[in-house]
């Protein structure tokens, strides 16, 4: 409900109309962020993954490095 049904007020037609454009405006530009945001969280799951795995590769190396030498 919106401030003007709360206030029982009506604009007349074209400020009504102005208001139902902004009004989807504001909630496609919402939409379109909520994308972005998801699409930056995936982004950034993925690049944590990536990271995750270089580590642990490079600790399995120095693991194998380390056994090598004890080895010897």
């Amino acid at each position: 409900m919106s401030e003007l049904d709360v206030e029982n007020v009506r604009p007349v037609t074209p400020d009504r109309e102005t208001l139902e454009a902004i009004s989807m405006a504001v909630n496609i530009r919402a939409e379109q962020v909520i994308q972005v945001q998801h699409e930056l969280l995936e982004a950034q799951k993925q690049q944590d993954l990536l990271d995750e795995q270089e580590f642990f590769a490079q600790v399995s190396r120095y693991w194998f490095s380390f056994l090598l030498i004890l080895k010897n």
